[in-house]
C-alpha cells in the first residue's frame, strides 16, 4: 500500500476529470508530497532543499507528465506505458544550477517530447500484470475522452484514469520519500563538502554512522549542530569549526582513518637556539649589530664576524688577545693588549683595508670604549682612564693614573690620583660620562665628566669583586661576582639596587629595553630578569662555561664550549 498523502483524492480528481492540468497540477502535487514529507522542526532552508527533490522527482515520472503536459488534440494517440520511475536526486548545488523545465517559459506542448531518452532514469521493478493494469486503465481513459459527452463508458474510463493517476502520483510520493535523502545522507553529504577529508567516502561514513548505532534524530540534531558551528564563517575557519563539531556531536569520527590528523601543538616556549658559529675556542668578547655578530677569540686567534643568523666567517686580526671589538659605520676598532703592550686597532668593516694602529705614544691600553671619533681607554700601565680622538691626536687624561717611580730618582712623578684607584678593570660610556669599575683600595663604580670640567663621583662603593660593566639611558649595570649579584645603580646617583641575588658565577652581562641577562658560568645557564625587578628567567641551561651573552632587538646570543648560539626570545 502506498502512504497516504492529505488531500491526494481531490487533487487526482481534479486532475481525471480535466479540472486542473499543467503547470498549476504539477504545483499542487509537488506542494502535496513535500508537505507531507517535511519535518515540523525542518530549517527554511531544509525546507527549500525538499521542495526542490520533489520537483526532480515528480518531472522524472513519464507517465505523470504526459497525462498533466499532453495537449488535448493528442488524446488519440496511443500513450507511453505509465511505468514509474525512480527519480535521481542531486544535490542543491546541481538543481540550482541547472535549468528548470517548469519556469513558465515556452507553452505546454513543447515541454515533453515521448522521444527523449532519459538514460538516467531506471524504471521500477513492476510486474507484468501491475503494467497490463495500468495500460488498460489509461486506454479506457483515452477513449471516452473521445466522445461528446461523459456517459456511462467514459465515467468509467474516469475512474479508472483516477486509479492509475493515483498509483502513479502516490506511488511516486512514496518511492520519493523511500529514495530521498535522510537525515543521515544529508550528514554524510555535508562531512564531503564542508569537512575535511582524503576522498568522499560516503558508503564508509554511512557503514560507520550505522555502527554506531546513530539513527535518523540523532543525525537531524547532529546537522543543526553543525550549521549552527559554521554560520557566518569562511574557509579555513569554516572547516576547522565544522570538523570539530562533527566529533563532538557525534562523539567520534565517522570519517575513521579519513578523518583530517590533528594539529601538532605549537610550542609554547621559544624555539630551539641554532649556531651561528662553532669551532672559536676562548671567545673574550661578543659584540652584536643590526647585520653581524663580532668576537674575539684564542683559537684560532683574531677578530671575526659572521652574519648573526650564520653563514662563513670573515677574520680581520690575527692578535691573539684581542677584546673590546666594536664596529662602527666605517670602520672596526679592537683592543690588543700584547705582552710589549697594548694598541688600538681599525679596519675598515668589509676589510678593504690592512688593520693599522692608532698611535697613542706613551700608552698602552687595556680596555676601550668607542664613542664615534673618540674614544676612552684605561691605559694598563698606570691605570689612568684617557680620551684620545681616532684621528690620531694627543690623548688627554680624565682621570690620572698612579704614580710611576723613576729607578733613578726614587721620587713619583705625578701626585697620587684623586679619583679612582690605580688599575680599574671596566669601562663603559655614553653622550657625556665614562663609567669604570676600580677594585681597590675600595671596589667602587665611578662616573667621570668626558670633558674634564669636574671630578670623578663614586656612585657606588663597598662592591665585592665588580665586573662586566654595561649602560642604558638612565642606569649602570655590574656583576658583583663576590656576592653573586646582578646590581644597577642611577647614572644620576642614588642607592644601588640588586636585581639578582644567587648568581655565584655570573659573568657576561647585556640587556635590551626591558631586561638584564647575564650568564653563569659554574652552572652552565643564561638568566633574565626585568630590569624594573621580577622573577628571574632560565633563558638556557646545559651550556658549557658560557661567558659572555649579547642580546638584539629578536634573539639572545651566548657562547659556549666553543660555538656560539642564537636563541629567539
Amino acid at each position: 500500500m502506498s502512504p497516504s498523502i492529505p488531500g491526494m483524492d481531490a487533487l487526482i480528481a481534479d486532475v481525471a476529470a480535466g479540472r486542473l492540468r499543467g503547470t498549476e497540477a504539477f504545483d499542487e502535487i509537488v506542494a502535496r508530497i513535500a508537505a507531507h514529507e517535511t519535518p515540523a522542526q525542518a530549517s527554511d532552508e531544509e525546507r527549500q532543499l525538499i521542495v526542490e527533490q520533489v520537483v526532480r522527482a515528480v518531472s522524472q515520472d513519464r507517465a505523470l507528465c504526459e497525462l498533466l503536459f499532453a495537449p488535448p488534440e493528442s488524446a488519440g494517440r496511443k500513450p507511453a506505458p505509465p511505468v514509474m520511475v525512480k527519480p535521481t536526486l542531486r544535490p542543491v548545488e546541481e538543481i540550482e544550477a541547472s535549468e528548470d523545465p517548469f519556469s513558465g517559459e515556452g507553452d505546454d506542448e513543447a515541454f515533453y517530447d515521448e522521444d527523449v531518452a532519459d538514460d538516467h532514469v531506471a524504471p521500477l521493478p513492476l510486474t507484468d500484470e501491475e503494467i497490463d493494469a495500468e495500460l488498460e486503465a489509461i486506454e479506457r481513459e483515452r477513449e471516452a475522452r473521445q466522445g461528446n459527452g461523459f456517459e456511462s463508458p467514459q465515467r468509467r474510463g474516469q475512474l479508472i484514469g483516477a486509479l492509475a493517476l493515483g498509483a502513479v502520483v502516490v506511488g511516486g510520493g512514496a518511492l520519493w520519500y523511500m529514495t530521498r535523502p535522510d537525515s543521515c545522507d544529508r550528514l554524510v553529504k555535508s562531512i564531503c563538502v564542508e569537512g575535511k577529508t582524503k576522498s568522499c567516502e560516503t558508503v564508509a561514513f554511512g557503514k560507520a554512522l550505522a555502527a554506531n548505532k546513530v539513527d535518523e534524530d540523532k543525525c537531524f540534531s547532529v546537522i543543526s549542530a553543525l550549521d549552527s558551528a559554521i554560520e557566518g564563517k569562511k574557509k579555513p575557519e569554516r572547516t576547522v569549526a565544522f570538523d570539530r563539531a562533527l566529533v563532538e556531536a557525534l562523539g567520534f569520527d565517522p570519517r575513521g582513518d579519513d578523518a583530517p590528523k590533528p594539529a601538532e601543538p605549537k610550542p609554547t616556549g621559544p624555539p630551539p637556539p641554532t649556531v651561528v658559529v662553532e669551532g672559536q675556542l676562548g671567545i673574550a668578547d661578543v659584540y652584536i649589530d643590526q647585520a653581524h655578530v663580532y668576537w674575539t677569540s684564542t683559537q684560532p686567534p683574531g677578530v671575526f664576524r659572521a652574519r648573526n643568523i650564520g653563514g662563513a666567517i670573515e677574520a680581520f686580526g690575527n692578535q691573539p688577545d684581542a677584546i673590546d671589538v666594536t664596529p662602527t659605520k666605517d670602520f672596526l676598532y679592537w683592543v690588543s693588549r700584547g705582552p710589549t703592550g697594548g694598541q688600538i686597532w681599525v679596519d675598515k668593516v668589509r676589510g678593504a683595508h690592512a688593520p693599522t694602529t692608532i698611535a697613542l705614544e706613551g700608552f698602552s691600553p687595556k680596555r676601550a670604549v668607542f664613542l664615534g671619533g673618540e674614544f676612552a681607554f684605561i691605559d694598563g700601565t698606570t691605570g689612568a682612564v684617557m680620551m684620545a680622538s681616532v684621528d690620531g691626536a694627543p690623548p688627554r687624561v680624565l682621570v690620572p693614573g698612579r704614580p710611576v717611580v723613576d729607578p733613578k730618582a726614587r721620587k713619583p712623578k705625578t701626585p697620587p690620583p684623586p679619583g679612582p684607584a690605580a688599575l680599574p678593570t671596566e669601562i663603559q660610556a655614553d653622550a657625556t660620562h665614562v663609567f669604570v669599575l676600580s677594585p681597590a683600595p675600595v671596589s667602587t663604580v665611578w662616573a667621570v665628566p668626558r670633558d674634564g670640567q669636574a671630578p670623578p663621583r663614586a656612585l657606588a662603593t663597598g662592591q665585592t669583586q665588580p665586573r662586566t660593566l654595561t649602560l642604558d639611558d638612565t642606569h649602570v649595570y655590574w656583576v658583583e661576582a663576590g656576592a653573586g649579584a646582578i646590581s644597577r645603580v642611577p647614572k644620576a646617583g642614588g642607592v644601588p639596587e640588586l636585581l639578582a641575588t644567587g648568581q655565584a658565577g655570573a659573568a657576561g652581562l647585556a640587556m635590551d629595553a626591558a631586561s638584564v641577562y647575564w650568564t653563569n658560568e659554574p652552572a652552565g645557564t643564561v638568566h633574565s630578569v626585568p630590569k624594573l625587578g621580577g622573577e628571574m628567567t632560565t633563558v638556557a641551561s646545559g651550556l658549557s662555561n658560557p661567558s659572555f651573552v649579547a642580546v638584539d632587538s629578536v634573539a639572545v646570543f651566548y657562547e659556549s664550549g666553543g660555538s656560539l648560539f642564537r636563541q629567539a626570545r
